[in-house]
């Protein structure tokens, strides 16, 4: 990591707001540990942050920022930010969406996400598109719930829909297995393990198919601060390290 990437996150973490409580997030460094696997949060308080580098492409990384406030007594807005690429390539996602508590055992929400990718050397003329996204999250038990979630893809023509469903089981109070399939451009599974270790420490592991990789990652919370670090093993392009920091207050 160069050392103005070192002052991206140094910045960022300038802003977040004091006495907060830590909130795992989607696409963030623990999701990445755990295969790919999205495992959704509803009604929290957090501010988050990430950087993941981008292949074997020293050049080439992805920032993002993420924050989610409660609005109402059942629902939180969350909104997201990245940026992948360097000073002649970029895409750029933008997302909001808002996701309120049915019920004791059912959670709902939907997102717009706005995708702008180009260069900066005009050779590929800039192109946006405005996404849909509609998830759901129903806890059965104290151990077991179940995700799914589908969204639009406007940039493909002949796979204009996106598709995932998962579950999350929890054998023992300190273990979770989580396993998720979802439908793009084709069709991917997504396996992780994470084992808690005295409340504080997370260890983790977990595959994605299509193409194959694997992944692996630590964690460690504390009060109202936690850090995560994974890295992602891909078959032709090597290891992809990510980092999150989060809070919720």
């Amino acid at each position: 990591m160069r050392r103005n990437e070192f002052l991206f996150l140094f910045l960022l973490c300038l802003t977040f707001p004091a006495g907060a409580q830590f909130a795992s997030v989607p696409a963030d460094a623990r999701s990445c540990a755990l295969g790919g696997v999205r495992d959704y949060v509803d009604g929290s308080r957090h501010v988050s942050i990430d950087y993941r580098h981008g292949f074997m492409l020293s050049e080439m990384s992805t920032r993002s920022i993420e924050a989610a406030f409660p609005l109402g007594r059942m629902g939180s807005v969350v909104a997201r930010y990245s940026h992948f690429g360097d000073h002649d390539y970029a895409e750029q996602q933008a997302s909001a969406g808002y996701y309120m508590s049915l019920n004791d055992w059912l959670s709902m929400g939907v997102a717009g996400r706005y995708l702008r990718l180009g260069t900066s050397d005009g050779h590929y003329l800039p192109q946006q598109w405005l996404a849909l996204v509609v998830a759901a999250k129903a806890a059965l038990s104290p151990s077991l719930y179940f995700t799914g979630q589908t969204g639009t893809r406007p940039w493909d023509e002949e796979r204009p829909w996106q598709m995932s469903i998962g579950m999350g089981y929890r054998p023992v109070n300190h273990l979770l297995a989580l396993v998720e399939v979802e439908s793009e451009d084709r069709l991917r599974m997504h396996c992780g393990a994470e084992y808690c270790y005295r409340e504080h420490y997370f260890l983790r592991a977990g595959f994605s198919t299509a193409p194959l990789a694997l992944s692996f990652g630590v964690g460690a919370r504390f009060g109202n601060y936690s850090i995560d670090i994974a890295a992602a093993d891909y078959q032709t392009l090597g290891i992809t390290p990510q980092i999150s920091l989060a809070l919720w207050f």
